[in-house]
């Protein structure tokens, strides 16, 4: 007979509090904790709308969902879609796609 071996793995996030003004719209980054990957990243903004995580589109998903997609084994890599405004006053939407460990 087979043994199977299962192995425990700490699922981590990438340090990002997100919030969702409606169910119907994009996930929002609200805060980003210091020290956790988003930040040391330097690549992520408050303000930062989620499109898509893995390329996998979150519109239309709850914030419980898309903070679910974000999780993984410390270590791992979540390619994050981000509409981001470039100037709030002239510039228009732009969408950046990054990884985050």
């Amino acid at each position: 007979p087979q043994s199977r071996g299962y192995m425990a793995v700490r699922r981590q996030g990438v340090g990002l509090a997100l919030e969702q003004a409606t169910t119907d719209t994009l996930c929002y980054v609200a805060d980003i904790q210091p020290g956790g990957s988003a930040a040391l990243s330097g690549q992520v903004f408050i303000g930062d709308k989620v499109l898509s995580v893995d390329h996998k589109n979150v519109s239309g998903l709850q914030l419980s969902d898309v903070g679910a997609m974000m999780g993984g084994a410390a270590g791992s890599v979540v390619t994050l879609g981000l509409i981001r405004t470039t100037s709030v006053l002239f510039g228009p939407e732009r969408e950046d796609l990054l990884e985050v460990r």
